[in-house]
């Protein structure tokens, strides 16, 4: 039998034979399209299979990556509340500034604050409140002015207050605006008086007292009114404004805000001492705007009258940062807004925003 032997160089050229025949290419062509399928198939699956499982772990730690919270801005300060809640009908309260009647109760626990100058160079404060808040003390509860009316209005509040001046009871009476007037000299219940303070500066209200009013009355508690932008909290690198000063009239009533990093809001100082509530919480803002409006004296009491409509320049504090801009409020049906000067409507802060009511002629200094 004859023994057939193969040298090295003749496989080679047997082997680039076979190469070279168009079925054999064809046929290994195939096959390489079939494996890339199945490796691109099983790379797709297994990072998918890994995607639902990290979005379906069983973790509260995860609930936040989870696109459903349950949670919305509550339209009085932002803050991220249950949908249901979103849209109460806020509680107003015209609250006493007078240095006699420190230190206030309630203050602290206010969703939003405005601050206006009266008689005297004293100023006063309207506090806006949440129904579902618990504030057991709200006052001292003082008289009202036209121009809390044209705030109050703007959210179609319960408006607490203790008398007024002639011009605003008269517009109270006419029913000139869109508040529900709460005055204690007509619906008494609704108030109380402390034993600790002495008249005029005694007279106290709280949320649960208001909230009833609402019930018995008939008084719809949800109400939709035109909310501000907000967002969440971003501190600047820099500091640019870590102390805010607002001259009203006169040492005793001028306020100095002073910015806490740690904590990104603004703390409130009054005679260079930090402004406390009755149970000594200090009070502090997330947001602080300066409203520049026009101002004229009214009588010879010294009540003023104060242009709550139109535009004028604005200041806002926030984050540490200060943006020059402008307020505008095209008629008195609508919301006042505060723009940067590009005419961008700004973002507050979620949480506690106090709008100091400064008139024109009153200086507003930062550093």
């Amino acid at each position: 039998m004859e023994t057939k032997t193969y040298s090295g160089q003749s496989l080679i050229n047997k082997l680039r034979h076979f190469i070279k025949n168009q079925n054999v290419q064809v046929i290994t062509l195939v096959i390489f399209v079939i494996l890339d399928t199945v490796l691109i198939s099983n790379i797709f699956f297994s990072s998918k299979k890994v995607e639902e499982d990290f979005f379906n772990y069983d973790d509260s730690g995860f609930d936040s990556l989870l696109p459903s919270t349950g949670l919305s801005p509550r339209a009085l300060d932002g803050l991220l509340v249950s949908s249901e809640a979103t849209s109460s009908r806020p509680i107003a309260v015209i609250i006493e500034n007078h240095f006699d009647a420190w230190p206030q109760s309630g203050v602290s626990d206010a969703n939003l604050v405005y601050e206006f100058l009266t008689e005297g160079g004293i100023t006063r404060f309207l506090a806006f409140f949440d129904p579902a808040s618990l504030a057991p003390n709200i006052g001292p509860v003082r008289s009202c002015r036209p121009y809390f009316l044209n705030v109050a209005e703007e959210l179609e509040a319960v408006l607490s207050h203790v008398g007024g001046s002639p011009d605003c009871l008269d517009l109270l009476k006419r029913r000139q605006y869109n508040v529900y007037d709460l005055d204690e000299y007509s619906k008494g219940d609704y108030f109380f008086r402390s034993k600790i303070k002495n008249p005029p500066h005694n007279v106290y209200t709280s949320t649960e007292l208001i909230t009833k009013y609402l019930g018995e009355k008939d008084i719809p508690s949800e109400h939709q009114f035109e909310n501000w932008k907000y967002k969440d909290d971003s501190p600047t690198t820099s500091t640019a404004a870590s102390q805010i000063l607002v001259d009203f009239s006169t040492y005793t009533y001028n306020v100095a805000w002073q910015y806490d990093e740690k904590n990104n809001d603004y703390r409130r100082f009054v005679t260079d001492e930090p402004h406390k509530d009755s149970n000594s919480e200090e009070i502090r803002a997330k947001n602080i705007v300066v409203q520049r409006v026009k101002a004229r004296l009214l009588d010879s009491v010294g009540r003023l009258a104060l242009t709550m409509e139109g535009r004028g320049d604005a200041m806002v504090f926030l984050d540490g940062d200060a943006i020059e801009g402008y307020w505008k409020k095209p008629d008195r049906n609508s919301r006042t807004r505060f723009y940067s000067m590009d005419g961008q409507e700004i973002a507050f802060n979620r949480g506690t925003t106090w709008v100091e009511i400064l008139p024109t002629d009153r200086e507003v200094n930062y550093e």
